[in-house]
């Protein structure tokens, strides 16, 4: 629209009302719609069930990963209110799962239980609600269910009984929505993770996780640690040399601000320090991880002093040098946490930093007096580190006394390129000086240098920087990148190459390589990896020779175009149903068609849905005894879709066993709380979808609309009970 037709007027201003605000601008509250955001929505909701604990009501949380790509949440506390709220005048549950910044955990909330809780913005439940394409909550309390049931936010029923328990907590089951995410499969190993950090941070509490959708973790895995997190501690430690047996163990209550600490030192060189703040992972640190630092450095360095450790070293420790090989757990519970965001990466409370401060300062002060031998093993390995930082740094200044901008002070077997400007150019770190010969013999000399490495470089996870730095490939590389190497010395700027890529040869011995090579960037220069710079040559997996034309083929995928295009130089290939020859780009469409549902096809059997699980449909034979004409057989691509079709009735009974005894279950009820107990959710038909992944679904109609448009209908993909072979594979078929 041209500039001067453009109006701003108080009718532009929109007012997003309830959850809209949430589907329009999901990343605001859940971080991005990428896998990131998608395992969000889980762990919001994982975040409640431990609130729930937390104030002492419940002791398990269960997450079950259904086959249609659903999620279920569940836990056995008392349950989210249903009676009526005063002021909205609908179901409480309603008003949690529909109102941005609704809950429990704001004024008044010790009353409730919550002393302190990671869900205090209110806004967790209802995010989950409006970004899922469908969601039923279930609630056992008073002696009955309830269930309420939404799509995409907005409430499809009221709040109704549907049996009676004499359990109590909460069941939620959503369906994340296709329309807002770019990714519909969660990571087993992901929920996993985050499952087991949260059993490590509330001793004694079960957490159970099943996976329906594979076999092999079908069966729930149960974490539970009595041990909390200085169990947490050891398990990150169980492959390391430890410079003491157990870890240091810190708790305690100061200003209402609750304190648990374990740390241990080991004998690598990198630290690894994880902070949670009301069972939250904040991922960017916060107050309490700093003032954790600084309370270790200080006491550290207070001890060393006063036992006259350092006497014969000129060196001042650093919290870098103290804190070398130490894997540490803080974890802080917070009565008003202040998190930077929804997603809650960064703690901001600047209270806490004085306090945790403190708290460690006096507390490890103790510890380490008490423990002398433990103590002067930590302050010598961080002796060790100084004197290696300060030999780092003495190499260091000899590579940057090379200047990038001096061809002579580049590595003698570097073959740069021409070109002098650093974003049109790459550089190749080949395997062994042979292939750097024949890499430079291939490569465009105005863009492209190669650099050969002779053998396999080192282990930068088991060396310290300055034995990093005197090691020759290092420097070669370090030297043509001319970017510096350490979080001190690392500049992107200085990069004088935009692509550095990593070619070594399709063996194990090539795999070593690359994998140490990318060790090295990840440890030393990650910020060339988190802004696209490294890239991994992949050799073709085909040579096709025709005559005197060679050509390279990637993969299978690109084997088979080449085969499709030489058929379609010498055939011509007419459908029954049209009289006009399908043109080479058509048939090119179709056929990419019909190998995309073929590939479908086979995920959806490998997944284990068995043929004879199908819906009972007419098949193609069928169809011609009853005496239907084929278009009613076909009705569009809905045929093939409902065989795909599994409600839960069909299921086996012998799949969904209740916790409960008769005696505890109605009759009248008593197939709904089976369902609540278990698995397959009760829902209603509709929203209820089978065990195919609703994006094979999808897929599946996006192709079959495509061969529809050349009249292809669905039923040439029905396998009749003559023929088992489906019928786009029979001659008949294709004239």
């Amino acid at each position: 629209m041209p500039k001067d037709e453009r109006t701003y007027t108080a009718s532009d201003i929109q007012i997003l009302e309830g959850l809209e605000a949430v589907r329009k601008r999901p990343s605001m509250y859940i971080g991005s719609t990428g896998p990131t955001g998608l395992h969000h929505l889980v762990t919001e909701l994982v975040d409640n069930c431990i609130d729930e604990i937390g104030a002492g009501y419940g002791t398990q949380i269960n997450v079950q990963l259904h086959p249609d790509g659903s999620v279920t949440v569940s836990d056995d506390g008392r349950g989210i209110p249903v009676d009526m709220h005063a002021t909205a005048g609908v179901s409480a549950l309603e008003v949690v799962m529909t109102t941005l910044h609704a809950g429990g955990k704001f004024d008044g909330r010790e009353q409730v239980g919550y002393q302190t809780a990671g869900g205090l913005h209110g806004v967790g439940a209802s995010c989950v609600n409006a970004l899922s394409e469908w969601l039923q909550v279930q609630v056992l309390q008073n002696g009955e269910i309830y269930e309420q049931r939404y799509a995409r936010g907005i409430p499809q029923t009221s709040v109704e009984k549907i049996g009676t328990s004499n359990k109590t907590g909460t069941r939620t089951t959503f369906m994340p929505d296709a329309e807002i995410f770019d990714t519909l499969d969660f990571s087993y190993d992901i929920l996993r993770d985050r499952l087991r950090e949260l059993a490590f941070l509330n001793k004694g509490i079960c957490i159970r996780l099943s996976d329906a959708r594979d076999e092999k973790n079908s069966e729930p895995i149960t974490f539970q640690y009595d041990g909390g997190i200085a169990s947490f501690v050891t398990y990150y430690n169980q492959n390391k040399e430890v410079l003491h047996p157990k870890p240091i163990y810190i708790e305690g209550v100061q200003s209402d601000i609750v304190v648990e600490i374990a740390f241990q030192f080991n004998t690598t060189y990198s630290e690894n320090i994880s902070s949670y703040a009301n069972n939250i992972r904040t991922t960017e640190g916060g107050f309490h991880e700093s003032g954790f630092k600084s309370a270790l450095t200080r006491a550290f360095k207070t001890y060393a002093s006063a036992n006259d450790l350092l006497k014969n070293v000129k060196l001042d420790l650093t919290g870098e040098d103290i804190r070398e090989g130490m894997t540490a757990i803080i974890s802080v519970k917070v009565p008003e946490p202040q998190f930077e965001g929804q997603t809650k990466s960064k703690l901001g409370n600047t209270e806490v930093e004085g306090i945790v401060q403190t708290f460690v300062g006096s507390r490890l002060k103790t510890l380490l007096e008490e423990n002398p031998s433990v103590s002067k093993r930590i302050i010598q390995k961080s002796i060790d580190a100084a004197l290696a930082r300060e030999a780092a740094r003495s190499a260091r200044e000899v590579i940057r006394r090379k200047s990038v901008l001096d061809s002579a002070s580049m590595p003698g077997k570097l073959a740069d390129c021409s070109e002098r400007d650093p974003t049109r150019t790459e550089l190749f770190l080949v395997e062994g000086d042979s292939a750097g010969g024949t890499a430079k013999q291939g490569r465009d000399r105005r863009n492209q240098a190669v650099l050969p490495l002779k053998g396999k470089g080192i282990n930068v996870d088991k060396s310290r920087l300055d034995k990093i730095l005197k090691n020759a490939q290092v420097i070669d590389i370090v030297t043509a990148l001319g970017t510096g190497i350490g979080a001190e010395e690392f500049n992107i700027e200085k990069l004088r190459y935009a692509k550095i890529i990593i070619m070594a040869d399709a063996d194990v011995d090539g795999a070593h390589i690359r994998t140490l090579l990318l060790t090295f960037f990840f440890r030393q220069m990650p910020n060339l990896i988190a802004s696209g710079h490294l890239y991994i040559a992949q050799p073709p997996l085909y040579q096709v020779k025709k005559g005197r034309n060679s050509q390279y083929l990637q993969d299978d995928e690109q084997m088979e175009d080449y085969l499709l295009t030489l058929a379609l130089d010498t055939v011509q290939i007419t459908n029954a149903r049209r009289g006009v020859p399908y043109t080479a780009s058509e048939y090119r469409t179709i056929s990419d068609a019909v190998r995309k549902i073929q590939t479908l096809l086979d995920q959806i059997k490998r997944s284990g849905i068995a043929p004879s699980q199908f819906s009972n449909v007419e098949q193609p034979a069928q169809v011609a005894e009853n005496g239907a004409n084929e278009a009613e057989a076909s009705d569009n691509v809905d045929k093939l879709l409902a065989m795909l079709d599994i409600s839960p009735s069909r299921r086996s009974a012998t799949t969904i066993e209740s916790q409960e005894t008769p005696e505890q279950v109605s009759s009248s009820t008593n197939t709904q709380t089976m369902l609540f107990e278990n698995a397959p959710p009760a829902v209603d038909p509709e929203i209820v979808v089978d065990p195919t992944p609703r994006t094979w679904r999808h897929e599946l109609r996006q192709e079959l609309e495509k061969l529809a448009e050349f009249h292809i209908q669905d039923i040439d993909f029905m396998v009749s009970r003559k023929d088992r072979r489906p019928k786009q594979l029979r001659k008949s078929k294709v004239v």
